[in-house]
């Protein structure tokens, strides 16, 4: 069954952090995470390499090889195929490559997150994390940095409005 969820899609605008988040879900949603983030605490999937013949091995030996890599990269192949469709449909043709379907889904995504320029909503982001994060120290240090953080945040909600 399909997700009823909204999915973010990465361009003009859409932050980068929130639209990797939901590339997250939705790539753990369909248990193909780790073809994607390999630095994630999981064992990473890559595409198993061919094995060479080497002069220990007869021939039948190497065929059973053979065999079980093929195996190995179909099942591969077929799970970051998804991937990069679960990536690719959360791209907006603007921020996609061209040439997408020459890529894994793992440089897909090192792509997007290499060439992504912040947006202008990186302003609105940063100065609420400044909000957010203001802390008691005295009463008048705790009243002078909430107000300046608000305005900090008010003007860059303002700046993405009239942007």
């Amino acid at each position: 069954m399909a997700s009823t969820d909204p999915r973010v899609i990465l361009g003009s605008g859409v932050s980068f952090s929130g639209w990797e988040t939901d590339v997250q879900a939705a790539l753990a949603e369909k248990k193909r995470l780790a073809y994607v983030f390999h630095d994630i605490g999981m064992r990473p999937i890559v595409r198993p390499e061919k094995p060479a013949k080497s002069a220990d091995l007869n021939d039948y030996q190497y065929q059973i090889l053979l065999e079980k890599y093929q195996d190995e990269i179909d099942r591969w192949i077929e799970g970051d195929v998804e991937a990069k469709n679960i990536i690719v449909c959360r791209m907006s043709p603007e921020v996609r490559p061209r040439n997408y379907r020459k890529y894994t889904a793992k440089q897909l995504f090192e792509h997007a997150a290499s060439t992504r320029q912040e947006s202008a909503i990186t302003p609105y982001e940063l100065a609420g994390q400044a909000f957010f994060s203001t802390s008691f120290t005295t009463a008048d240090e705790y009243c002078d940095n909430f107000l300046y953080n608000l305005l900090s945040l008010n003007s860059a909600a303002e700046a993405l409005a009239d942007g």
